[in-house]
């Protein structure tokens, strides 16, 4: 597929934008404001991801493990300047890769820590921090680490079945989570009753149907490229919901 042999991984990038676009929920910014903060964050993870390449070289690129790295702190300067006032941040941001890319990859249950890069665009735009949400969006990601993981058999195939497991268990958990925000917010929690009813409802039911049946593990590469394109797709859902919120410009 495309994004095998896409350098800098860009089908990635919705991880650290759509944070940004979430903070907008609870925030007075706008768009066009934060769009300086999507660059800088950006060239961050991509700078990651050439890091997690010159550790694996597990597929072919275009440049060697020197190139990797020269791109890798390229990308790092110029996102790290963008985002100069949000050091702090970026600092988190990078410290969490690092102990990721050089100690805990590969380390069954230690290696959800990169799960925590979601945190530091999030908490860079906004005081107002929602727990639901980032509850919410937090299972969302560990079921899809959980799913790559089960792509990978050289791996995690003495696990599959404890993964499935997981899978089918915080699946469950994240509908119950769901259905209790629904009936405990209300019209308040708007994210969840204006836009995302449906969409969880669909991936849920199938994500269930897919462990009961046994189809997870077989067909976790397939579902592993179907989340890539899922996660740009849920990109520019955001971005048309917060055009017919007015928080564009």
């Amino acid at each position: 597929m495309w994004f095998d042999n896409d350098l800098f991984r860009l089908s990635y990038l919705p991880a650290v934008i759509i944070p940004l676009l979430l903070a907008l929920f609870t925030t007075d910014l706008k768009l066009i404001q934060i769009i300086p903060d999507m660059i800088g964050w950006s060239f961050l993870l991509i700078s990651g991801n050439l890091v997690n390449d010159y550790v694996d070289m597990d597929r072919k690129l275009p440049v060697g493990k020197r190139g990797l790295l020269a791109l890798s702190a390229l990308f790092f300067i110029f996102g790290a300047s963008i985002l100069k006032d949000k050091i702090l941040y970026v600092i988190i941001f990078i410290a969490i890769g690092l102990l990721y890319h050089f100690k805990l990859k590969g380390m069954p249950y230690f290696d959800l820590i990169i799960l925590l890069d979601f945190l530091p665009p999030y908490l860079s735009l906004t005081k107002n921090i929602d727990w639901k949400l980032i509850i919410f969006f937090a299972l969302i990601a560990i079921l899809a680490l959980l799913v790559d993981k089960a792509s990978d058999e050289r791996k995690y195939k003495r696990n599959a079945k404890q993964i499935s497991s997981m899978v089918l268990l915080l699946t469950l958990f994240l509908i119950s989570f769901t259905i209790y925000t629904l009936w405990a917010e209300g019209l308040y929690f708007y994210l969840f009753t204006k836009f995302f009813v449906l969409p969880l409802i669909v991936v849920f039911s199938v994500f269930l149907f897919l462990v009961f049946k046994g189809y997870l593990l077989k067909l976790s590469l397939s579902i592993k490229i179907l989340g890539v394109y899922a996660g740009c797709v849920f990109l520019f859902y955001l971005i048309a919901v917060l055009v017919q919120m007015g928080k564009i410009i």
